[in-house]
């Protein structure tokens, strides 16, 4: 892929795309010409360019990429562990909670999956208020991080969530936020009127 400046090029990067040498680039073409199979000639960083992403639409695209199959299987491992917990059981119990004990036990929750995700036994590595980046996140370990969260509160999480709220009380205060927003309202159905 050759990728320039410019706009197009910084959102190619930031999406795990790098641009390729072009010698490099023809060399890989001309190989994949002369195979005589379909190829896709990319320098990519797959756990970045899978965490752009939301995995799902991806993985029948990306499945024959041992890399891709292996961040699928982890992202997997993750949301299984955390299916364990019972996102109902949750909910119930911050209702039981007031509202400053709700917030510490979403802390918690997401210092633990932190912890988890980064190898760590215990949630000490994990200050409530550090960056996600500065305790080692990256793409890839972000995503794993919202789906272990997904699966254990019942919350469908974007990509971006670990990154937009970038430091677990941040993170704890969104999913507080997200619980205590009110159910979204069904539409009315509209009948036609009744005749005489």
């Amino acid at each position: 892929m050759a990728v320039g400046g410019g706009e197009a090029g910084h959102d190619a990067r930031r999406g795990g795309l790098a641009p390729m040498d072009p010698r490099s680039a023809l060399r890989a073409l001309e190989r994949s010409l002369t195979e005589g199979e379909t190829s896709v000639v990319v320098d990519a960083d797959w756990p970045r360019f899978i965490g752009a992403f939301e995995a799902r639409p991806l993985e029948r695209l990306l499945s024959g990429i041992p890399e891709v199959r292996q961040l699928m299987t982890d992202a997997a491992d993750d949301t299984d562990v955390a299916r364990a917990e019972d996102p109902a059981a949750l909910a119930r119990r911050l209702q039981s909670l007031p509202e400053t004990e709700r917030s510490r036990e979403l802390l918690e929750l997401v210092r633990a999956h932190a912890a988890a995700v980064l190898g760590h036994t215990g949630v000490d590595a994990i200050a409530p208020g550090r960056r996600f980046t500065e305790v080692g996140f990256d793409s890839l370990t972000a995503m794993r991080l919202r789906n272990r969260l997904g699966a254990a509160t019942g919350i469908q999480l974007t990509a971006a969530t670990v990154f937009a709220h970038a430091t677990p009380t941040a993170l704890a205060d969104h999913l507080l936020a997200t619980y205590a927003a009110p159910p979204e309202r069904p539409r009315p159905r509209l009948r036609p009127r009744d005749r005489a």
